[in-house]
């Protein structure tokens, strides 16, 4: 029964074999909490060594992205500068290869001055030389006519028309061009003595044209024609002056012969004038009424060699003059042009360091730009890992004193079965 001795004892065994039993299942967890404990303690200080070395890490990675970071704006700064550089590199270019081109075209449209100038020269030479052989001739022919003169073998001689028949101030042109033929013409005092002239000049065979007019006319020239008009300047024949002898020949080669104002003047009377007489503008334009009209060369007509010979040597020298002008910009222009290729030359090599400058300023800006992000990239890798182990760390933490705790209970548990 319970009562008896033998079986208190054998519950007695089993019970203290219960609390042996127990007492080692309290051993063997206090063994497990122990080593739980120091294996996290061991990771803890594992995770506190890592962590001390990744926040050195940050740091470090995060000094170097400072300092990378004034580094790319640098770079970038100077990739922007030459950039701008660049573009005012190029642009002066274009402008100094457009002042180029212009010198070309100024030094080409000198060139074209200067052959016009030489030519121009060339003509007023030539026509110098022409002329000195015309005044050669005009020389010869005045002498032997003198000499005839003298011989008595031109009877009633009255001398050189356009010689003594002068023109007022500013009728010149027109004048001579009323003339004609009879400026250089000679004046005789009959017909007869005329007719013994032409004899004469065929009998001499000078090689010379000429025009005779005998101040006794066989018959009287016709009255002085007037118009009352804006535009008309008067008679011709009143516009010279000449000696008393010679009248007749003035009436007779001008007294018909109307100064106008100018070629519009001309064409607006033609139909106010009869078919005898003639309109003469200022710059020497002759009229007729029947509408045919005669221009006289400039210089030719009733003008006397010497003065040709004045006029064409003005301008001969204006010429000279307007020639060594034009060589003188001719070389400037050549020395400007010159001076515009050198520039050129400079600006396209500066354009093209420019814009080496560029490319190589632009590579080094992308190239901190990249190193820049990698190190952010790094940055913020490292920053993750520290978030990571301060996780770990807490974890780790609750563990240890969750497991210190238990380790408290099974010391408390275990003092109370011993006791």
């Amino acid at each position: 029964g319970e009562g008896d001795p033998l079986s208190q004892r054998l519950a007695m065994q089993e019970r203290l074999a219960a609390a042996r039993r127990a007492a080692d299942e309290i051993v063997r967890r206090q063994a497990a909490s122990a080593a739980r404990l120091t294996e996290v303690g061991a990771r803890i200080q594992m995770l506190e060594a890592r962590r001390e070395e990744t926040r050195a890490t940050v740091r470090s990675a995060e000094q170097e992205l400072g300092e990378r970071d004034p580094r790319a704006e640098e770079a970038r700064r100077r990739a922007v500068e030459a950039a701008s550089e660049a573009k005012a590199a190029g642009e002066r270019e274009a402008t100094v290869r457009q002042q180029l081109a212009q010198a070309g075209e100024a030094r080409q449209k000198l060139e074209r001055a200067l052959t016009e100038a030489r030519l121009g020269a060339a003509r007023l030479q030539a026509r110098l030389e022409a002329l000195a052989s015309r005044q050669q001739e005009a020389e010869r022919v005045a002498q032997q006519i003198q000499a005839a003169v003298e011989r008595g073998e031109l009877p009633g001689w009255l001398g050189v028309l356009g010689r003594q028949v002068q023109p007022v101030a500013g009728a010149e042109t027109a004048i001579s061009a009323a003339l004609g033929d009879f400026a250089e013409g000679m004046a005789l005092g009959t017909s007869e003595d005329v007719h013994g002239a032409v004899d004469w000049f065929q009998s001499s065979q000078l090689a010379w044209e000429a025009s005779l007019a005998p101040a006794a006319l066989l018959r009287p020239p016709a009255p002085r024609f007037r118009l009352e008009d804006e535009d008309c300047l008067g008679n011709a024949a009143d516009m010279v002056r000449a000696p008393q002898a010679l009248q007749p020949i003035v009436e007779l080669l001008l007294g018909r012969t109307l100064l106008v104002r100018d070629r519009s003047a001309a064409r607006r009377l033609l139909g106010a004038i009869p078919e005898d007489v003639r309109l003469v503008t200022r710059a020497g334009e002759v009229y007729y009424a029947a509408g045919h009209v005669r221009i006289t060369g400039h210089g030719r007509v009733g003008r006397d060699l010497e003065r040709i010979e004045a006029e064409l040597r003005s301008q001969f020298e204006a010429a000279g003059v307007q020639l060594q002008q034009a060589e003188t910009e001719h070389l400037g222009a050549l020395e400007a042009q010159e001076r515009a290729g050198a520039a050129a030359e400079q600006a396209r090599q500066a354009l093209q360091a420019a814009t080496e400058i560029e490319r190589t300023t632009a590579q080094e800006a992308e190239q901190a730009a990249r190193s820049r992000q990698e190190s952010q990239q790094r940055v913020d890798f490292l920053r993750q890992r520290m978030e990571e182990v301060e996780v770990d760390l807490q974890t780790l933490d609750r563990e240890r004193e969750a497991t210190s705790l238990q380790d408290a209970a099974n010391v408390d548990e275990r003092a109370r079965m011993e006791a």
